[in-house]
């Protein structure tokens, strides 16, 4: 549930009506007839509208749950861009925090938030890309009080790499240097690493499993559960001799996606010899009309390029600048400017 501009000019405009009948109708019927995707994908709600009222949002909230909705996100960062105030304060005086509900970022968050979080089993997504690009603050997936709750996102797919494993590598290390700097400024250096690569490596798996109620299904390799498997090429020169060493460490610290050979999900294969596999296409019920039954990458990176191309289009029609855009989006949000050096 998001707010929706009108116009961008000659000055941005939003809808008015920020929760209407129609998108929370939506919400239900699409929670109600889910999963979808042969059972791989389920509906959640993204919320960040609480400026609202109290009943408004707890009635949000519950047709929301009460529909079958698995997961419940919002986003939270405490400091001058959003406010110091907390978000967690609020959705716990509203009796809404749970083991449903999914917190991103989180940064600046403090140790009253955090006994709120373990309180209600409420879980926490870190982004270390873009936290640490856009001065959000550091991380907090390493915090020892929320560790069982803390789990790893890419956020911005526009911003930065889809890659899970990159975020691993970056929030591992960034904590590193956190928790080195007070030795570096006494004049010593640290003797001991006390995060390892096994840490950031649950974040990205297991961990984030939780956090998304997903944890009978996937995020490990066990019997019963969803046959999602990602296969690591061992001999790649990325990778050669540190798999042999420690097989977490070489993911975590010496892959890429280019050493990626093969992808399993949901018992399919999607990537074998380190080739994206033909997405099979089946839109039996569905309105969409397309004649072809499978699509390759190289058709899909076309589209992809074309809608990319038709979208610039529309905006050198109707977009007002970027330095325009963003004092009207700071406006919406209530951002003050002087917070900004």
């Amino acid at each position: 549930m998001t707010t929706r501009v009108k116009e961008w000019q000659p000055t941005m405009a939003v809808d008015p009506d920020h929760l209407p009948d129609w998108a929370i109708q939506q919400l239900e019927q699409l929670t109600t007839d889910a999963p979808f995707g042969d059972g791989r994908v389920s509906i959640g709600l993204g919320f960040d509208s609480f400026f609202l009222p109290k009943e408004v949002i707890t009635d949000l909230y519950e047709r929301s749950r009460r529909a079958g909705t698995k997961l419940i996100t919002s986003h939270y960062v405490r400091g001058a861009v959003f406010g110091q105030h907390s978000l967690l304060d609020v959705i716990d005086r509203y009796g809404l925090m749970g083991p449903d509900i999914l917190i991103s970022h989180a940064n600046n968050m403090t140790d009253a938030d955090g006994e709120k979080l373990k309180k209600t089993n409420t879980f926490v997504s870190s982004t270390p890309d873009t936290e640490l690009q856009m001065g959000l603050g550091y991380p907090v997936c390493f915090r020892e009080d929320i560790k069982t709750l803390s789990s790893l996102g890419i956020d911005c797919h526009s911003n930065n790499s889809g890659s899970i494993v990159g975020q691993m590598r970056l929030g591992l290390q960034a904590e590193r240097g956190r928790r080195n700097e007070p030795k570096i400024q006494d004049g010593k250096g640290p003797k001991h690493l006390d995060i390892s690569v096994q840490d950031a490596f649950r974040l990205g798996t297991i961990c984030g499993a939780r956090a998304a109620n997903l944890q009978d299904q996937i995020g490990s390799l066990e019997k019963g559960k969803i046959a999602d498997i990602v296969i690591f090429d061992g001999i790649s020169p990325s990778m050669i001799c540190a798999a042999e060493q420690d097989p977490v460490a070489a993911i975590v610290l010496h892959s890429s996606v280019s050493d990626v050979d093969g992808v399993i999900c949901d018992g399919q294969i999607r990537k074998l010899d380190g080739k994206l596999y033909p997405i099979q296409l089946n839109l039996d019920g569905s309105s969409i009309d397309i004649a072809k039954t499978s699509l390759t990458w190289a058709e899909v990176a076309q589209a992809l390029l074309d809608s990319r191309r038709q979208i610039n289009e529309r905006d050198g029609k109707g977009w007002p600048g970027l330095e325009q855009a963003v004092d009207n989006v700071m406006g919406l949000l209530s951002i003050d400017k002087g917070n900004f050096v």
